[in-house]
Formats: C-alpha cells, structure tokens, sequence
C-alpha cells in the first residue's frame, strides 16, 4: 500500500512538472523605436600619382576633381593630392575621379580615371580613403602572333616604342561564343599580364591549355579563342577598380589602341 501510494505522487509530481514547462504563446510586438539621428562627418584623403613605369610622381599633385555619385558634389585635390568633404551624413558613397591631362617626359599624357567604391560611412567624425592614379602608355602593342600546342597557347610579340623601364602587356580573351574582344568587361570572361624588360620590345606567354576548357572552350580543336592585348601601366592597382555588376578589374590606365589575334584551341 505504502509502495502504491509512493508511486501516485511520484506520478502527480511528473505531471505537475510537465505542466510547468509549457510556453505561453509569443505576446504581441512592441512600438517601433524612433529613428537614431543622421550624423555628418568628414569624408577626405589622398590621391598618389604613378607614371607608365609604375614610379611614383610628387609634384603637380593639384586639381584632380573627385565627385560623390550619389550627391554630384566634387572636391578637387591641393598640391599634396589631398582631397576632403565636409557635412557628409550618414550613407553610402560612391567616389569618381576624374581624368587629368598632364604633361609627361615633355608629351601630353592623361592621369586615367579610377573609382572607390561602397564606402559605408557612419559620420560623426573623419573618414579617410585613399587611392591612386597612373598615367596611360604612349605606346601600343604593335604585335601578336598566336600558337596552339597539347598543352599550352603560347603568345608572343613586340611593343613600341622601346623605354628605359619595364612596360607591361595585357592580353583581355574573349568569351568561347564570342568573335570579338576588347577591353570592356562585357567582352572578355578573363586576361593575362605579362613583363616587357627596359629596352627591349619582346613580349610572350605561355598559357595551359586547362585554362580555356575551365572557361568553358570545348576541346578537339572546335572552337576559336580571341585575344586583344593592349600595354598598361606598369602600377596594377593604380587607376584600376572592380566592375560591380562583373566583378571583373578595369584598368582604365590603357593604351588607347590594341592589337588582335586568334588560335584554335585543341
């Protein structure tokens, strides 16, 4: 009896234990809070200028125009390339910096135009970005011929005119459906660099075979690859930025004329 008993209230207090682990349905949500203010801050920095070589320039760093996408106020850089706008509120801002002509181993050159992108500025205080410009070659690829073997393209060339520096070459390849390249993100799925050495005019490269059929050339000697190659500057991150849409590099910094060829890939 005492053992039935015992095993009654060990019973109610299971249950009783059991319904005090229920949960109550959600009540209903709270006001909404009222909005933080908008703080205005400071959104400034420094532009570095570079030359065809990839050297840096430090003079003549003054009247670059820098503009915000989203509002259309420009800033224009001082003697130190310092840029800076005041009153910005909180957002996020887009920057373009405009081309510049300038005078260059006593030729007009172009400092090419670059962009800093989604900068996410808070406010209340000073935010710095910074970046950089080059000059455009003078030059051009004046040369490209293109082979084919098992395992590799090799591409192969001259540049002019001859420098006292390094110069490089860009080789832009078009899409396997395309018969058409050049350097706007919408016409090339993927690009080479290569070195030019001071004082000579000689280009090559050898490319795996592999790499076209990953993007996306069929093999058996079907389809046709299409190259354009131009000369940049020799600074890779100067005037250059991301395409958003692509995510494919634009180096603005270009010559203004390319040369082109083609091969079967095997």
């Amino acid at each position: 009896m005492k053992i039935k008993s015992f095993h009654l209230l060990l019973i109610l207090a299971m249950a009783s234990s059991v319904s005090c682990t229920k949960v109550a349905p959600a009540g209903p949500a709270g006001p909404q809070g009222a909005t933080g203010p908008a703080l205005t801050g400071v959104l400034q920095g420094f532009i570095s200028h570079y030359d065809p070589s990839g050297a840096m320039i430090t003079t003549d760093l003054a009247g670059v125009v820098v503009s915000i996408d989203e509002t259309a106020q420009t800033a224009t850089t001082d003697v130190n390339g310092f840029y800076s706008f005041t009153g910005l509120t909180t957002g996020v801002y887009n920057l373009s910096i405009k081309p510049i002509t300038t005078t260059f181993n006593s030729v007009s050159a172009t400092y090419c135009p670059t962009k800093i992108q989604s900068i996410a500025f808070t406010g209340g205080g000073n935010t710095y970005r910074n970046t950089s410009i080059s000059l455009a070659p003078t030059g051009s690829v004046s040369s490209m011929v293109t082979n084919a073997n098992a395992s590799s393209i090799q591409i192969s060339g001259v540049v002019s005119p001859v420098t006292s520096y390094n110069q490089e070459v860009i080789i832009y390849v078009g899409a396997p459906s395309s018969t058409t390249v050049d350097s706007s993100t919408t016409d090339f799925i993927s690009y080479y660099t290569t070195s030019v050495a001071a004082n000579t005019s000689s280009y090559s490269i050898s490319i795996p075979v592999s790499d076209f059929y990953n993007l996306g050339y069929p093999s058996g000697g079907v389809a046709n690859a299409y190259f354009a190659a131009y000369l940049i500057g020799k600074n890779l991150m100067a005037s250059t930025y991301a395409d958003l849409t692509t995510n494919r590099a634009i180096y603005t910094a270009i010559s203004a004329n390319s040369i082109t060829s083609t091969v079967l890939i095997p």
